[in-house]
């Protein structure tokens, strides 16, 4: 995802034609030339070596206005950090965002888990990870093989139950099983 920055394209640009042009005069005071007249006589004489020094200081000093403006315009592209599908995008084209806003989600739907909703307080006592869950989905009228590999420390209040999230991973991962699916779940004492 790309940020629309013209003024940061813009500034790369600048940065690079400033650079170009101090770098082609620093190569041009090495072999600069002064003409100097000693006792009528003409010599020419190569420019003092502070001249030369300084052509070099403006360039490097360009060079790292440069570095700098690339490295903005590079903060404008986001990257996901991890090899996934994008489940869904928050925002529409030249919407302005806040910091910390919710942009778009990413997903590995090759690794899909589940996590109850219901599980009330009297029955986790009964769950244990590593238990074996039998987890039918409606949609796919199909049932799979699965194992808790979480249970939430924290209790979370639905309709005035209290009930832990606990979290199955299946044993394989059903082919048409989508995000957002729901399921039934049998964990196994």
């Amino acid at each position: 995802m790309t940020l629309n920055t013209p003024d940061l394209e813009y500034n790369v640009l600048a940065a690079q034609e400033d650079f170009r042009s101090k770098q082609a005069n620093a190569i041009l005071q090495r072999y600069k030339r002064v003409l100097d007249i000693r006792k009528g006589k003409k010599f020419w004489d190569v420019v003092p070596p502070e001249v030369r020094q300084r052509a070099d200081a403006q360039a490097a000093s360009a060079q790292a206005v440069l570095e700098i403006a690339e490295a903005s315009l590079t903060q404008s592209t986001l990257v996901a950090p991890l090899d996934a599908n994008v489940a869904s995008v928050d925002v529409e084209p030249g919407e302005f965002v806040q910091e910390n806003q919710v942009i778009l989600t990413l997903a590995t739907l090759n690794t899909l888990q589940l996590e109850t909703t219901d599980l009330r307080e009297r029955d986790i006592p009964k769950v244990k990870i590593g238990a074996a869950a039998n987890i039918f989905v409606e949609a796919l009228n199909e049932n799979f093989n699965g194992e808790v590999v979480r249970i939430a420390p924290k209790a979370d209040t639905v309709g005035g139950d209290v009930v832990f999230k606990v979290t199955i991973a299946l044993d394989e991962q059903p082919e048409g099983l989508l995000w957002g699916m729901t399921a039934e779940v049998t964990i196994e004492e």
